[in-house]
């Protein structure tokens, strides 16, 4: 869903899904949880920090770098982040569709 969603919708979808999941961490209600303030400031500790990053690696399968957790990111910082992981993935993924695509033709050209 969050592949083929607008980057409108992607920001959307992901901070509904990082203010219920910090929400669950620090024992907060997603209302409460501000996107753009640090989640060190929110009472966030390491340990919820890496809990935070394997929860994003298994359920989303992006990499946030634990340092950057622990230096006070914030909720929008993380969903620019993924976004950002988003685009690269895609860039990669048609790169190599028109890799193929072209090793493809070439194929038919050589046994023509």
């Amino acid at each position: 869903e969050l592949k083929e969603s607008s980057p409108d919708e992607q920001n959307n979808i992901l901070l509904d899904y990082f203010k219920s999941k910090m929400g669950g961490l620090l024992g907060m209600t997603a209302s409460q949880i501000d996107v753009e303030q640090p989640l060190t400031t929110m009472g966030l500790d390491s340990l919820m920090a890496v809990e935070l990053r394997n929860l994003v690696q298994r359920e989303l399968g992006f990499d946030i770098p634990i340092e950057k957790i622990i230096e006070g990111i914030s909720i929008s910082q993380i969903v620019s982040l993924v976004i950002e992981q988003l685009l690269l993935e895609q860039i990669s993924y048609s790169d190599t569709s028109q890799t193929e695509e072209t090793t493809d033709e070439e194929m038919e050209e050589i046994t023509l």
